[in-house]
């Protein structure tokens, strides 16, 4: 079982599992057999990291322009909002990439629509897997500096100190 780091607030949060997939059109649970299935999910979350997960992602989808353009029989004539077609792959026990629904590669990989949407929002216009930015090791903004803090410090020793009558006899704490 794969598990997944407890979130911010410390709830527990379930592992991810591979989810038994439903038959389809394209008959894809015959395509990729379930041991390759396990195989592919125990990989994909091996990565262990956002960013190579979406970039496996990135490279098992193929975004490419729809091929027909239609129109709607209303009284306007307006065009669809879908401008591109989404391929779904993944390799099969010969390796080789085999074309696969949607519902499919979500239950293989256990993503949500939005994954997969944020992942190819780009994919047409840039063709190389995005970095993502969000999850980069950098200084914040409103970090103070090194030099700053030794400041304070120094200034808050130059106090004068003197001995609290409200602790314990034992200890000697300065205030």
């Amino acid at each position: 079982m794969i598990l997944r780091k407890p979130s911010k607030r410390s709830r527990a949060t379930e592992a991810k599992k591979a989810s038994s997939t439903a038959k389809c059109g394209l008959e894809c649970h015959d395509q990729v057999d379930a041991a390759q299935q396990k195989e592919l999910f125990d990989r994909f979350y091996a990565m262990e990291s956002f960013s190579l997960q979406s970039s496996y992602l990135f490279s098992l989808v193929k975004v490419l322009p729809k091929k027909r353009c239609s129109f709607l029989t209303d009284r306007r004539q307006t065009e669809s909002r879908r401008s591109n077609t989404r391929v779904y792959t993944v390799p099969n026990s010969n390796r080789l990439a085999t074309t696969v629904c949607k519902d499919f590669f979500k239950k293989v990989f256990a993503v949500s629509d939005g994954r997969i949407t944020r992942v190819l929002k780009t994919k047409l216009s840039i063709p190389t897997p995005p970095i993502d930015k969000r999850r980069a090791f950098h200084v914040p903004v409103n970090k103070t500096t090194e030099e700053k803090v030794q400041k304070a410090k120094t200034f808050i020793d130059k106090f004068p100190k003197y001995e609290s009558h409200y602790t314990l006899h034992k200890s000697i704490p300065l205030y």
